[in-house]
């Protein structure tokens, strides 16, 4: 089991969101200095991509992009 501090500095960011902007959402990722990565659906980012969510839980080395990167 993974300790849940370890991942607190990892985000979604869905790129459709209707509800809460994508731009914003990126902003938040930088400010966090977090780890993200992009999807395409709406805001429930878990359902609908449910297996590259658990990728950046699991992997989150290899399947994100870090805070400075372009995200």
């Amino acid at each position: 089991m993974i300790p849940l501090l370890e991942k607190a500095g990892l985000k979604v960011v869905a790129t459709e969101d209707q509800i809460i902007p994508p731009a914003l959402q990126r902003d938040q990722v930088k400010s966090a200095k977090a780890t993200g990565i992009h999807v395409p659906p709406g805001h429930v980012a878990m359902l609908s991509h449910a297996r590259e969510v658990a990728d950046l839980i699991e992997h989150p080395n290899k399947t994100a992009c870090r805070a400075s990167d372009d995200i």
